[in-house]
């Protein structure tokens, strides 16, 4: 049978079916008789074995259960009669029908419906408590969009709404006029004429028609011909609504419609949210319900020709403003605005903007109040400005970063890019230079690592690097000058620039994060001026590992190694390294002879390193003077085990080491009186040695040797270690007890300047009891006292006492004159003039023809070592004279080569 349901609420319009089954087999037991229900919702269902039947489903307004899709009713062919057992039941059949009248729907539903969400709407709108339930409002908006009224009821929720948020727009503008300190008696016409722009009526009696008048401008932008008071006119007459910053009551009003604002369309949403989710979803073009509140707020309160966003946007500055110059303001507020003006999709295209531009001129103002206040000085040193001033902007930089950090902040994630570029360019990059110059300097020699290290920081993340590198450069330079060219501080130089080269190796450490870059300009700029003076610090240099070879005891092996370590870190910026080597040498040959070298192991060392340095070219000389004193070792082994030359020495003890003459520094012999027992063993040793290479020449070298001589005093019997020249003097006084200086000179016939020095180291001291030899005549106790005379008389002190039992007497050093140190400057030009020579023809055969000032120039990246004009043009005349090359006949100035 047909069957439906109605009631007061009219259901959507449904197609009308019928269902049928056939009848079932009476002995079937799984049946059960139907069950009859009365028409006002009734039914008829057969309950079938298993088969499913249709039901008709309808509600009451206030129901809990939503419409379905259709109604159906279901018809039963027959009562159910219980099956045999063992019988079969026969299939079922269904037939369906439609609805044999359609349902109607009442004439006013559609209003009546619409003023109950009409009313639950604006009773949210004036966040007052909603009459109906929840429930039944989302029943009533689906019923309406089940009768294909869904278009409809979208465009009056926006009406509505748009209503409300004009509402919203007048209580704002309110808001603007009061913090811009407006009577409020004042009232502003809605309307003038066009002659009386200029000069505003006021009424006292009414006071909202000012409001009401700019709120009826939100339909009708400013047109031309429009007699209307316009939003317009109205900012043009008040400026101040745009350009001033308005106080915390305007953003309160803001923040405060703009929270409500955003509950009240959550809420209209649930209400509405069938709507939401089939008519607004299945829309192309169509805007969501929380998308279309967003609208209309932006285009109605937020638009950027009404006055309410610059106002906003003014206030929010003028908080940020605040909060940067120390004072506290309220993040959640700022917070609160600042994610309206991203829901609403206008952050980037009016805030952002406006604040960038407003940060760049604030940080652009204090960077150039802060810079300038440099200039006038505290009375402190300039670095401590500079470093305040760093420390200022690191703290900014963190202050830009905590607002736009995630979480904590109130500025928007995208904008902080921006914001530390602007930040990073106004105080940092305009006066970079600026900085470097006024305080690096300061800072470095204080040695304030931590606040070169910020600028280095500061410098780095805006690219500006270069400039500390080359303030770096120059302070290396103007510290290395004064250490290098002042003469009176050569006895320290060495000494000073390596203290100097660890200040700067812990500055780029602590400072400049080791980078490359700090590290050659070091490199670079200990090169320009250690060579400024030349070849002084090449020799100080190798006088200062002369003494680091020749120290006593009391130093490590590894402190030993240190030492050399860092000489050879200042050889390898001199340029000159062939007049080190001949100073090395020098110092070499006396350490080997003399046997005064720390070790020899050391010595290797330092061979080694100069060897890695370099090349095995440089260091073949110094080689062979090893093998010298090994062959030599040698030489006197064999020496030795001869009995035949054993024998004619007697008593006597005698060691000689044979130098090749060309790897070792040349010596002038010094003319000297030999004992006859000393001339002996000369002429045995040479016997010796010719008897095995004939033809050799041997030249003895008496200012190089060393003896000990065994003396008797009367507190015992002592061995002393001298020199030549000092057992010359000593073996007289076998025969004679007393001489005179001036006999002492003719029996030895040394020369004035070694006699003096010999005679000092034996009769001079700090002690008498220390003297080997007396002054009879005077009293003379200074070991430094040159005023012997050539009377004074001396004689052996036979009081001399000491605790050890051989005793070195060290001969008085004579400092190197300036004679000799030129003597070997000039030795070393003349085995550069091989070096220039070739260096002049190889580059004449490549070039064919060059002028003077090309070939010099050419000439100076080849070498090594410095050229001075004089000696170039030396050079080039003495291969003019041996014909590698001529001047060029129609140019003077032009060398050509010759073939």
């Amino acid at each position: 049978m047909d069957a439906f349901a109605t009631s007061n609420v009219a259901p959507a319009p449904q197609k009308k079916i019928r269902m049928t089954h056939s009848k079932p087999n009476p002995r079937s037991p799984s049946t059960a008789p139907a069950t009859q229900h009365g028409r006002g919702g009734s039914g008829q269902v057969g309950h079938m074995g298993k088969a499913s039947a249709a039901l008709a489903f309808a509600y009451a307004p206030g129901g809990t259960v939503p419409a379905v899709d259709h109604h159906l009713a279901a018809t039963a062919a027959g009562g159910a009669q219980p099956a045999l057992a063992g019988q079969k039941v026969p299939a079922k059949k269904l037939v369906i029908r439609g609805f044999k009248d359609k349902p109607k729907v009442p004439d006013n539903f559609v209003e009546t419906t619409w003023a109950r969400l009409e009313r639950a709407v604006r009773a949210v709108h004036a966040s007052k408590p909603v009459p109906d339930s929840l429930e039944e409002l989302y029943q009533a908006c689906e019923q309406i969009c089940r009768h294909k009224k869904a278009e409809e009821l979208y465009a009056k929720l926006k009406a509505v709404c748009d209503e409300h948020v004009r509402e919203e727009y007048r209580k704002i503008v309110s808001a603007l006029v009061s913090a811009l300190g407006m009577p409020n008696d004042v009232v502003m016409r809605t309307s003038v004429r066009e002659d009386e722009a200029g000069e505003w009526e006021t009424d006292r009696t009414r006071v909202c028609n000012a409001v009401e008048g700019i709120g009826s401008c939100l339909d009708r932008r400013p047109a031309q011909s429009s007699r209307n008071l316009s939003i317009d006119v109205l900012t043009r007459r008040f400026p101040l609504i745009s350009d001033r910053p308005l106080d915390d009551s305007v953003l309160q009003s803001v923040h405060a419609s703009w929270t409500s604002f955003c509950r009240q369309m959550i809420l209209i949403r649930s209400i509405f949210l069938y709507l939401d989710r089939t008519y607004v979803l299945q829309s192309a073009g169509l805007r969501s319900l929380w998308d279309m509140g967003l609208d209309l707020y932006r285009e109605r309160i937020m638009d950027a020709a009404l006055p309410v966003r610059s106002a906003v946007v003014n206030a929010l500055l003028a908080q940020i403003e605040r909060e940067r110059n120390g004072e506290q303001i309220d993040h959640s507020t700022i917070r609160s605005h600042l994610r309206m003006f991203v829901d609403l999709a206008i952050y980037f295209t009016s805030f952002d903007v406006s604040f960038r531009a407003a940060s760049e001129h604030y940080y652009s103002q204090e960077g150039q109040r802060m810079v300038g206040g440099l200039d006038l000085g505290d009375g402190n040193p300039a670095g401590d400005g500079v470093a305040k001033y760093l420390k200022h902007v690191d703290d900014r930089l963190a202050s830009e970063a905590a607002r736009c950090a995630p979480g904590t902040g109130y500025l928007d994630v995208g904008s902080k890019k921006a914001l530390i570029a602007t930040v990073e360019e106004m105080l940092i990059t305009k006066h970079a230079k600026t900085l470097v110059d006024r305080g690096f300097v300061d800072l470095a020699k204080h040695d304030r690592h931590a606040d070169v290290k910020r600028m280095f920081i500061l410098l780095d993340r805006v690219g500006e690097l270069e400039h500390l590198r080359h303030a770096f450069a120059s302070y290396i330079q103007t510290i290395g000058l004064t250490l290098v060219v002042d003469p009176a501080r050569d006895s320290t130089m060495v000494q000073d620039l390596l203290n100097f080269r660890d200040r700067v190796i812990a500055l780029i450490a602590a400072s400049c994060d080791d980078r490359p870059a700090f590290h050659n300009a070091m490199k670079e700029s200990f090169e320009v001026f250690i060579n400024q003076r030349q070849n002084r610090p090449a020799e100080l240099i190798a006088k200062f590992v002369d003494a680091q070879l020749k120290a006593g005891k009391g130093v490590t092996d590894d402190e030993l190694e240190r030492g050399l370590d860092k000489a050879l870190v200042l050889f390898r910026y001199i340029q000159g390294k062939d007049v080190f080597e001949a100073f090395y040498k020098k110092d070499l040959a006396k350490r080997l002879l003399l046997q005064k070298s720390t070790s020899v192991d050391a010595e290797k060392s330092m061979l080694a390193k100069l060897k890695i340095e370099c090349g095995p070219g440089f260091t073949s000389k110094l080689e062979g003077m090893f093998k010298d004193i090994d062959i030599s070792r040698d030489y006197m082994s064999s020496f030795r085990e001869s009995s035949k030359y054993a024998e004619q020495l007697g008593g006597i003890t005698l060691s000689v080491n044979v130098l090749t003459h060309g790897f070792w520094p040349t010596y002038t012999p010094v003319p000297c009186l030999i004992p006859d027992q000393v001339a002996r063993c000369q002429e045995v040793f040479k016997e010796f040695y010719m008897s095995r290479y004939n033809g050799r020449q041997l030249t003895w070298q008496h200012m190089l040797g060393t003896g000990v001589l065994y003396c008797q005093f009367d507190k015992g019997a002592k061995e002393l270690a001298v020199s030549t020249f000092q057992a010359l003097v000593l073996l007289l006084f076998n025969d004679h007890s007393q001489l005179t200086y001036a006999e002492i000179g003719t029996l030895t016939n040394l020369p004035p300047a070694e006699l003096l020095r010999t005679l000092q180291s034996l009769s001079l001291g700090k002690k008498h009891t220390h003297h080997v030899l007396r002054i009879v005549n005077r009293v003379a106790t200074t070991r430094g006292d040159a005023t012997l005379q050539p009377t004074d008389v001396f004689e052996v002190n036979t009081e001399f006492e000491h605790n050890l039992h051989r005793i070195k007497i060290n001969q008085i050093q004579m400092k190197e004159t300036v004679e000799e140190r030129t003597s070997t400057e000039e030795g070393v030009f003349q085995d550069r003039q091989y070096a220039v020579d070739a260096a002049i023809v190889r580059i004449m055969k490549a070039e064919k023809s060059l002028c003077h000032s090309m070939l010099h120039a050419t000439l100076l990246k080849m070498m090594k070592f410095n050229i001075t004009a004089t000696d170039f043009k030396k050079r080039v005349d003495s291969l003019i004279d041996r014909e590698y090359i001529d001047r060029d006949p129609k140019s003077r100035d032009t060398y050509i080569y010759l073939a």
